[in-house]
């Protein structure tokens, strides 16, 4: 396997209709709306849809007596996904109240969504699957599964996938009657409960005094880590536990809990990530300066918190006045981006940091926080979901309309932009009118090139390659660059190695190209690994990256593939002759100078309209000759067909244009093959001419230039031959090669190949 130089580039300076640039605001003061219904819709969470956009529940009082269950689905595009209902699908409007939803994918597009539930007259843990479709997935129970209906209440629940379909849920409970505990249970794929797991859910920590409101994460092997603040020491502390996916808390674990964080004051609100090695950061908010800022603290699978990390916390935003409310999701990178909402500026906004995995805010992310949303009144609870290409979606509820609270998205990519600093691919086509190999890729500008911003200085084209022939090419000593920060750019033939969501992909780099700012869409024409052909369509993906100059800030588009169509069929044979002799129609014709020729095509019929197909083939061909052994006065068509299946347009042979020279009938107009053929001495050409006329024989070589003329003027009729030496006109011996003798009587001409032989 070889890797394809870079092809020449088209750029698109202008357009009638410039595609359509994605839907994602990249203001902080529009944001994008998921819900304005009737009366308020309140305490949203978010979940991937595992393609780039996501899932979003709330509680909602649209009824106007009762909280229910909705929920809503944005494309990764930023468009509100039109088979959802408009504001949102119900998944549970059963009598009385449930709050607090919060919501974990299912691997499949759609969600599993749980809440705390008041039918039964106290507080119990209920859980909904909604499918990608938008529907209620119709094996689990109408207005959802109970997960726990123990005595006394159970309130906040969160939850996480289990990666088999089902999910793992944890809330506070208070079956103690004295004090509030942590619990979990396994809710399977089907809708039922794990029956391995104790009925009405799991302990995971009965310490003295109060533990509220668990969060949750995911540990890579089936079970998870569990934080919540804890009131046993009399002020709020953060603790976490890991449970196995058995359903056992680890014995590796301290019982009832690891402290991350024991400081000075409160410390309340912990919210939860992955780090990608099964261990976890969690955030919270923190009173230890006497206002309310943002902590991070890592905690390994082991259960020992980081010791890279600061004792008690890395602190990511100690703005003025009061930031709360943390949430967190993994950056995919051992890292995590926090949200939060923030009174800095007066009315609580929304913010958000990122923090690397070596426990340090991000330097390419404003100090103390980007903002997220900053129009006018109050934004509260926001939740956090990866977008999966290094940024994250952010959830809230609104009071923007200035009456009830509705719920609003926005997308912070990486880096900290808003909306979608990403290219935009657009398209991967083929190259009309060409004989393939290429394709146009084609994209939106970033919208950091149209606000001309200094960050952006390329777009780097880029064409994927298998991880395995990557490893080849390494070994053979061809250089391998890591897209990290400050790292050189790179350079074409190079290959780029790029990781997405933990695995690292790598890819092919064909060429920059220099933003020109203002400029709605560009394109490059690449060439590709093969091309479509019958039964087999082999696609080629593209990404494009933009970057600086400096490569500590890079965006790299979602992938798209696209193939190359060989869109230019072989002209028709010509010319197309026919000899009857010897019981047989002997059929030529010069050969196609297509480089990509596969052969011939040559049908039989009775009549001039008779259709070429398959049943009319006489046979597939390599050569330029074929013998069809039967009675004269059948017609014939000849097609070239190249290895992509184009076939050209057909040459057509009458009985009237095969000329008879077996000396059966009356005579006709004949010129036969030459014998021998192939010669390295001498060949005889035979004609036959109806009548007394002038002829021309001479013979050609493979350029078209004349060689030897073997006969010329007049001739009587009956049969003749001339033979041809192998020499030209001056008596010098041609060379080995494929020479054509031309025919020329009566106003017809007729041509045959002679190969030529040393």
């Amino acid at each position: 396997m070889r890797i394809l130089a870079s092809a020449a580039v088209c750029l698109l300076f202008a357009s009638s209709a410039p595609p359509a640039q994605a839907a994602w605001p990249n203001s902080p003061f529009t944001n994008l709306p998921l819900s304005t219904a009737a009366n308020e819709q309140s305490y949203p969470t978010i979940a991937s849809d595992g393609a780039g956009g996501a899932i979003v529940t709330w509680q909602d009082f649209r009824s106007g007596t009762n909280s229910d269950i909705y929920a809503q689905h944005v494309l990764a595009s930023g468009a509100v996904d039109p088979a959802w209902p408009a504001n949102g699908r119900a998944l549970c409007t059963a009598a009385s109240n449930q709050a607090s939803p919060t919501i974990a994918s299912d691997g499949a597009g759609g969600a599993i969504v749980t809440w705390y539930d008041l039918r039964s007259g106290n507080n119990d843990i209920y859980a909904q699957h909604v499918l990608a479709s938008g529907a209620v997935d119709p094996a689990w129970p109408a207005n959802g599964r109970a997960l726990c209906t123990a005595a006394s209440s159970q309130s906040s629940p969160t939850i996480v996938a289990d990666g088999a379909g089902g999910a793992i849920v944890t809330w506070y409970d208070y079956r103690s009657g004295t004090n509030s505990d942590i619990y979990a249970q396994h809710v399977l794929a089907s809708g039922a409960v794990d029956p391995a797991w104790p009925a009405d859910g799991r302990a995971l920590c009965a310490a003295a005094d109060d533990q509220y409101y668990p969060q949750i994460v995911v540990d890579g092997a089936g079970g998870a880590i569990v934080t919540w603040y804890d009131l046993r020491s009399g002020n709020n502390d953060i603790y976490a536990q890991h449970v196995l996916a058995s359903g056992a808390v680890d014995p590796a674990w301290p019982a009832n809990g690891r402290a991350l964080c024991t400081a000075a004051s409160d410390q309340a609100s912990p919210m939860i990530a992955s780090d990608g090695a099964s261990g976890a950061i969690v955030t919270w908010y923190d009173l230890r300066s006497g206002n309310y800022d943002i902590y991070a603290q890592h905690v390994l699978a082991s259960g020992a918190v980081d010791p890279a990390w600061p004792a008690d916390g890395r602190a990511l935003c100690t703005a003025t006045s009061d930031q709360a409310s943390p949430m967190i999701a993994s950056d995919g990178a051992g890292g995590a981006i926090v949200t939060w909402y923030d009174s800095r500026g007066g009315n609580s906004d929304i913010y958000a940091q990122h923090v690397l995995g070596s426990g340090v805010a991000d330097p390419a992310w404003p100090g103390d926080g980007q903002a997220v949303c900053t129009t006018t009144n109050d934004q509260y609870s926001p939740k956090i979901v990866a977008d999966g290409a290094g940024g994250a979606i952010v959830t809230w509820q609104d009071k923007r309309g200035g009456t009830n609270y509705d719920i609003y998205a926005q997308r912070i990519g990486r880096h900290g932009y808003l909306g979608t600093p990403e290219p935009e691919m657009v398209a991967v086509g083929d190259v009309a009118n060409d004989q393939g190999g290429q394709v146009k890729v084609s994209w939106n500008a970033s919208w950091l090139d149209l606000a001309s911003n200094p960050e952006l200085d390329a777009y780097d084209v880029l064409r994927s390659v298998p991880t395995s022939f990557a490893a080849q090419a390494a070994a053979r000593g061809l250089r391998v660059r890591a897209l990290t920060s400050g790292s050189a750019p790179p350079e074409p033939g190079d290959l780029v190695a790029l990781p997405m969501n933990g695995t690292t992909y790598y890819w092919e780099y064909l060429t920059e190209i220099t933003p020109r700012h203002y400029l709605a869409g560009y394109s490059y024409v690449a060439a590709t690994l093969g091309d479509s052909i019958a039964g087999s369509n082999p696609g080629t993906a593209f990404m494009v990256v933009a970057r600086n100059s400096a490569i500590t800030m890079w965006w790299p588009s979602l992938p798209m593939s696209g193939y190359s169509v060989d869109n230019l069929a072989p002209v028709a044979p010509a010319p197309f002759t026919g000899e009857y002799a010897g019981g047989a129609t002997n059929l030529h014709w010069r050969p196609n100078a297509e480089a990509d020729l596969a052969g011939y095509r040559l049908y039989r019929g009775t009549s001039a309209a008779f259709v070429p197909d398959g049943a009319s083939l006489v046979a597939a061909l390599a050569d330029t000759g074929y013998a069809d052994a039967g009675a004269a006065g059948r017609w014939y068509k000849l097609t070239a067909v190249d290895v992509h299946g184009n076939e050209s347009p057909v040459a057509t042979l009458s009985p009237s244009g095969t000329l008879a020279v077996d000396g059966s009938g009356a005579a006709a107009l004949a010129f036969a093959p030459p014998s021998p053929n192939p010669a390295n001495a001498r060949t005889v050409l035979r004609y036959t001419l109806p009548a007394a006329g002038a002829v021309k024989l001479a013979i050609y070589d493979a350029a078209g230039r004349q060689v030897r003329v073997l006969a010329a003027g007049p001739r009587e009729a009956g049969e003749h031959a001339e033979a041809w030496d192998l020499r030209d006109e001056g008596g010098r011996a041609v060379r080995a090669g494929l020479y054509f003798a031309r025919f020329e009587a009566a106003g017809v001409a007729r041509v045959h190949r002679v190969a030529v032989t040393r």
